[in-house]
């Protein structure tokens, strides 16, 4: 099974673990996943990624899945996050 996912824009790639099983490719916004894969079974494969920027208070990312026997399965998960404001101390120098 290969498994692509390429981030949402305002995503940057930070790392990406070493998978369950299987091989791991990652460029820039991109990770390739190639792993022989079994009826039921289960892996799993962990990244990290940072906001680079704020567009909205969601994100979406949908990886695709293909066996190269039938068609491509979308897997997609969706997070909200929210923002709190810094308030930094005023200094006055005379």
């Amino acid at each position: 099974v290969t498994t692509t996912n390429t981030l949402p824009h305002m995503l940057d790639l930070v790392s990406v673990n070493d998978p369950s099983q299987g091989t791991v490719i990652s460029s820039g916004k991109s990770i390739t996943w190639t792993t022989p894969l079994s009826k039921n079974e289960t892996v799993t494969l962990t990244y990290r990624a940072v906001i680079s920027y704020r567009t909205s208070s969601s994100i979406k990312n949908t990886a695709y899945a293909n066996d190269d026997i039938n068609g491509p399965v979308a897997l997609t998960a969706q997070t909200t996050f929210k923002t709190m404001p810094n308030y930094l101390p005023i200094i006055f120098k005379n």
